[in-house]
């Protein structure tokens, strides 16, 4: 990776349809980068479902702070919010489910605040994070939300997951053009591709909408592919990673490994605008 930025590559992955496996892919994309030996902190930003720290961490006691804290308590600063994972070189800043006894409506609390696009990124914004971290990956929500935004304003990159369906790739086409708009505040970002998701070879139609992206999108879409597999469902249960469940050679670990390995060459290709 590129020795020339002195601040963690900040990478969002969202998608505006949900079930494509967004969290799936943070988590799995976050420890294949950490095994790998790059330091790495995943953002939970989807705080009205948790699904990234419930993943990771399971359910934050009640008297530990994330990122609602992080953006709605003042003075509170990135390295009180997060926290170590069983990975090495993998850090999560996690996401309270539950916000002083009330359902967390970050999305709402902020719509008033001046900034309000840039809590993420002011909070993102330090020593830190530049001392501590190369990669920052950040799981989102399907909604277009303020949340998201955040997200894409904080971001050198963006990664949209799709599966094969045509929802999600309805889903594809709305998140790019939600990134075009986003640009207008966050010139620096850039697309690093889409990543296919819950391939299944056993279907027939499955090579023709591989090809259709591939001839719509072209260079958009990753070489790397993720393989439809049952044990990805099981992991947030008992909060592991594929590297923890499988070996090396099986298609789990060596789909994310392979994908981790692209992502990181595809930042050098692009390269990270200061």
């Amino acid at each position: 990776m590129s020795e020339s930025v002195n601040r963690p590559i900040v990478i969002t992955v969202t998608n505006r349809k949900g079930g494509v496996g967004k969290t799936a892919t943070v988590v799995n994309t976050g420890a294949g980068l950490a095994v790998n030996g790059h330091r790495v902190l995943l953002v939970d930003l989807d705080p009205s479902q948790a699904s990234l720290t419930l993943s990771l961490i399971g359910h934050m006691p009640p008297e530990h702070k994330g990122i609602i804290s992080g953006f709605l308590e003042e003075g509170t600063l990135l390295e009180d919010i997060v926290y170590e994972t069983p990975t090495p070189n993998l850090s999560i800043l996690p996401s309270e489910k539950d916000y002083g006894g009330k359902e967390a409506f970050l999305d709402m609390a902020l719509s008033g605040e001046i900034g309000r696009e840039s809590f993420l990124k002011n909070l993102l914004d330090s020593d830190f994070a530049r001392d501590h971290f190369d990669f920052v990956l950040i799981d989102t929500g399907p909604e277009l939300s303020l949340l998201t935004i955040n997200a894409l304003n904080a971001s050198d990159f963006f990664v949209v997951p799709t599966n094969t369906d045509i929802l999600s790739l309805v889903g594809l086409a709305d998140t790019f053009k939600i990134a075009d708009k986003v640009k207008k505040i966050n010139p620096k970002l850039k697309s690093l591709g889409s990543l296919i998701t819950k391939l299944d070879r056993r279907f027939k139609d499955t090579a023709q909408v591989s090809q259709y992206l591939k001839e719509q999108f072209g260079q958009e879409i990753f070489d790397t592919t993720i393989s439809v597999n049952s044990k990805f469902r099981a992991l947030p249960k008992i909060q592991k990673t594929i590297f923890e469940m499988e070996r090396k050679s099986e298609k789990g670990h060596r789909d994310y490994n392979n994908f981790a390995q692209e992502l990181v060459r595809r930042v050098d290709e692009i390269g990270v605008t200061p």
